[in-house]
């Protein structure tokens, strides 16, 4: 694995039973192999908005870094977009940060 960074952040929403808390874990658990710091945001069990994850995000707002996002999704008209919970979809190019 190539690595470009130092940090990954790793945006977790609700799994269903493609992945949960434990599956996270094992995830991080992987990440910290290749990477100095990784942060996670959401559980895969809970449902997560985006005022949380632009909240976990702040202190992250002028470094470089790796984002890998668990969580389902669909294509709609106006692109993919990610679902973080019960209808709450973020588009996938998403740059309110």
């Amino acid at each position: 694995m190539a690595k470009s960074k130092d940090t990954i952040i790793i945006i977790a929403g609700h799994g269903g039973t493609a992945f949960n808390k434990k599956d996270l874990l094992q995830a991080v658990s992987g990440y910290m192999k290749h990477y100095k710091n990784v942060k996670l945001i959401g559980n895969g069990e809970d449902n997560l908005s985006l005022d949380k994850v632009k909240e976990s995000l702040t202190d992250m707002k002028n470094n470089d870094f790796d984002i890998c996002v668990y969580a389902h999704g669909e294509q709609r008209p106006n692109g993919f977009n990610f679902c973080f919970g019960d209808n709450n979809y973020v588009h996938s190019l998403f740059k309110t940060f």
